[in-house]
């Protein structure tokens, strides 16, 4: 194996590392936001914990931005609209509220 080739493998390395703790802060940072709601007794009944939590993180995946702004042409505006709307309705009791993206 040549010099370049193992320094291509440490960066590979180091990228994936640092990927797996954005992940994690990620989610923890998920879990934070769905206890504030428990303690504020807001979550959606029958809502596990865990899912709540596993709710947050995924729609908070920097590449579901990307998909809908970068590929689809969103406006950043409408897809924060969008997330705020998709977690209210997701995630807190009795919250529907009207839709500024239908029609």
């Amino acid at each position: 194996m040549s010099r370049k080739d193992g320094q291509s493998r440490s960066v590979v390395a180091g990228s994936k590392r640092i990927s797996a703790v954005s992940i994690t802060q990620r989610w923890v940072g998920a879990a934070n936001v769905v206890g504030d709601l428990l303690r504020k007794g807001s979550l959606r009944g029958g809502l596990a914990e865990r899912a709540a939590a596993d709710i947050v993180w995924v729609l908070n995946d920097p590449g579901l931005y990307h998909q809908l702004v970068g590929r689809q042409g969103w406006a950043p505006e409408t897809f924060a609209e969008w997330l705020a709307e998709t977690m209210q309705r997701l995630l807190l009791a009795d919250q529907l509220p009207n839709s500024k993206l239908t029609g």
